[in-house]
């Protein structure tokens, strides 16, 4: 089957076919790996697995096409190009379609799959910003893609009728470079397409985002806000944009939050501004279509003077997690804003010995002494996480607090790549007897 799919790959590159083995690198050679090209109809079966060789879809619902690559050799393999290939706008009962990918260093791999449409010919047309590239193995479990642009390509680059002018997504690191996990830089890359033009089931639109007054303002830092309205989406995400130009030109971009589907206020924490300054900033937020909607109004607030702030810095301690499961865990501190007449608290969290990887939500608060607790998500199962509380005062110092640490659980029921390994001992028998003996 490895052979056919590299002759497949060579055939679609119009190459001459070289033996795997004067190639640096290698794709999806590993027992575990999945076939290169696969598809499934994401109406039935949802946002998790189901991926195979062909599918079945009703005019109106939604098909995904993915790419899978995980690179077996000891050398990552550089410039990888990868392609999606399938008829649109031309209406057919049955559709076959390629996908593949090769590097500057590797052999072509790739495959074709088969949708077969019921009730009659439909057409089939890409949904834009559909286009999602996993890059790692947690990446896929936590469901956190790259968006197109990738690499100043625009998703549509990937709709090519071979690599030879397809998507370049980069470099694929070697799984030797991944110690205990030669699945790290697992390597997934989707598109999604709608059969026929009238959708039988009702389609989340775009999320509703507006931006809010400022939530609190210090010499170096504010505490921005919006709302958000899902309308449908079964996730969203939400950032802001901040900057000294009043039409945001060279802004700068806030980290992403991410919500189900609800309507809710959101903020995000902003530091090392200057004082005495002006700022704008807007919210945006990004469906499940991978669409970003950017609020219609920009809201303005100006930072005050630092010689005129408060001295005193509030007090904060980090409390062990609680609620640790397989990817959450629920932070808890404790603040005392000692004289301040609020103050901004949220925790920083990460692997191993690097709490300052992510961050939570802000929570404000008066000039009070009070416990506060935030939820982390999406985090990798069986895996060590460092994280501190963290206060800001209206003076604009960050206080830091003790850092603690927590495990999230072994996750045994969804392991898409790694199988797992049986055990077996030999005791010792008993009741030996001149006939018989128990093993």
């Amino acid at each position: 089957m490895k052979k056919f799919i590299q002759y497949l790959g060579v055939l679609l590159l119009g190459i001459a076919v070289v033996p795997s083995a004067a190639y640096a690198a290698t794709f999806n050679t590993d027992p575990a790996d999945f076939a290169t090209f696969q598809v499934k109809n994401a109406t039935r079966q949802g946002t998790s697995g189901g991926y195979s060789s062909s599918a079945v879809a009703d005019p109106g619902e939604t098909i995904n096409l993915l790419v899978n690559l995980h690179n077996t050799a000891n050398t990552a393999a550089n410039n990888t190009r990868i392609f999606f290939n399938i008829a649109q706008g031309v209406a057919q009962s049955s559709f076959t379609a390629n996908g593949g990918a090769v590097a500057d260093n590797t052999a072509a791999v790739g495959n074709s799959v088969t949708l077969t449409i019921n009730g009659g010919p439909q057409t089939l047309t890409y949904i834009p910003g559909s286009f999602k590239l996993f890059t790692t193995k947690a990446s896929i479990l936590s469901n956190s893609p790259t968006f197109a642009p990738i690499n100043g390509q625009a998703d549509t680059q990937a709709l090519a009728a071979s690599t030879a002018s397809g998507m370049n997504i980069g470099t694929i690191q070697a799984a030797p470079a991944a110690p205990g996990d030669p699945f790290q830089y697992q390597t997934a890359i989707t598109m999604q397409f709608r059969v026929g033009t009238t959708p039988t089931q009702v389609v989340a639109g775009n999320p509703t985002v507006s931006t809010n007054s400022v939530a609190t303002a210090s010499c170096t830092d504010a505490t921005l806000s919006g709302f958000v309205n899902a309308n449908g989406n079964s996730s969203v995400t939400t950032f802001f944009e901040y900057g000294t130009n009043s039409s945001l030109s060279g802004a700068t971009q806030t980290g992403i939050q991410t919500f189900g589907n609800t309507s809710t206020n959101f903020t995000q924490f902003v530091s090392g501004l200057t004082q005495n300054t002006t700022y704008f900033f807007r919210a945006n937020a990004r469906g499940t279509n991978g669409v970003t909607v950017p609020a219609s109004n920009i809201v303005s607030f100006s930072t005050n003077s630092c010689s005129s702030a408060v001295t005193s810095n509030p007090t904060v301690q980090t409390n062990p997690a609680t609620n640790v499961g397989f990817t959450d865990a629920t932070l808890n501190g404790f603040v005392n804003a000692n004289g301040n007449s609020f103050v901004t608290t949220y925790f920083e969290y990460g692997p191993s010995f690097n709490p300052t990887q992510s961050r939570t939500s802000s929570v404000n608060f008066g000039n009070t002494s009070t416990s506060f607790s935030a939820f982390a998500g999406s985090l990798t199962p069986n895996t060590q996480y460092t994280f501190r509380a963290v206060a800001v005062g209206t003076n604009g110092q960050t206080v830091l607090g003790n850092p603690l640490t927590f495990t999230t659980g072994q996750n045994n029921f969804f392991n898409p790549v790694t199988p797992f390994n049986a055990s077996v001992q030999t005791l010792q028998a008993t009741g030996v007897s001149f006939d018989s003996a128990i093993l």
